[in-house]
């Protein structure tokens, strides 16, 4: 399985390319995982004559990939601007998003996590023109970034790591739900009327079973959700 991790910010130091770069290393096992800058981007403009190559780039990247993993701080209650101009450059002409499985996690050196920028992102990934198909439930919001990682850049906290192989064995068996139901030309599970891009809940039962309600109130109190007064931080 082949995946794509947006760092999604375009600061030097960055907990959360920490926390994708340990996705990458600590899940080899299970997937080929490949880091994907936002750094040194051209910011959106639809006067734009084309889509810039770097670009072009990137959404070939995403079109390869059987899914995206998508990592961001916060800021002032949303993702970066970096992020987001890379999302309007993808929504515009170029549409690699559609239909594809995104996982979202965030750091912060908050005591909360990134609840707000998560729901931030996962908004403009169920917008028209991205259409993706956003890992429901799972929520994986790090705080305290500074005490997050150990010296040789792992995960310190033992709960916290299995949370995250729990949400990250979650969406490996969504894109393979995915997959089997594209094979099957099952459009029928998708909501086109309405724009949504949920997909049929009874496709994802073993999943469910995995993760309870109990299970992720457990984990946001263990992890942190986001804190609005010190968020503003990678």
């Amino acid at each position: 399985m082949k995946l794509i991790a947006i760092v999604g910010t375009n600061a030097k130091l960055s907990f959360n390319r920490k926390l994708l770069t340990y996705m990458k290393h600590h899940f080899s096992d299970k997937a080929e995982i490949e880091l994907c800058e936002v750094s040194n981007l051209p910011i959106f403009c639809e006067d734009a004559p084309e889509v810039p190559e770097a670009i072009t780039q990137i959404a070939k990247q995403i079109d390869d990939a059987d899914g995206v993993i998508i990592g961001a701080p916060e800021y002032n209650h949303a993702v970066p601007a970096a992020l987001k101009s890379l999302l309007e450059w993808l929504s515009w002409s170029v549409h690699p998003f559609t239909k594809k499985p995104i996982m979202v996690v965030g750091v912060s050196l908050g005591n909360m996590g990134t609840v707000n920028s998560q729901s931030n992102l996962k908004h403009i990934l169920n917008s028209p023109g991205i259409n993706a198909y956003v890992l429901p439930g799972n929520q994986f919001l790090l705080g305290h970034a500074h005490d997050a990682f150990d010296a040789q850049e792992n995960l310190r906290d033992a709960k916290t790591a299995s949370w995250l192989d729990q949400c990250f064995g979650n969406f490996v068996e969504y894109i393979n739900a995915i997959n089997f139901s594209a094979a099957r030309n099952d459009d029928e599970s998708v909501d086109i009327s309405t724009g949504s891009t949920q997909i049929d809940p009874n496709i994802f039962k073993a999943m469910r079973d995995h993760t309870t309600i109990e299970d992720e109130e457990k984990t946001d109190t263990d992890t942190g959700a986001s804190n609005p007064d010190e968020n503003l931080h990678d």
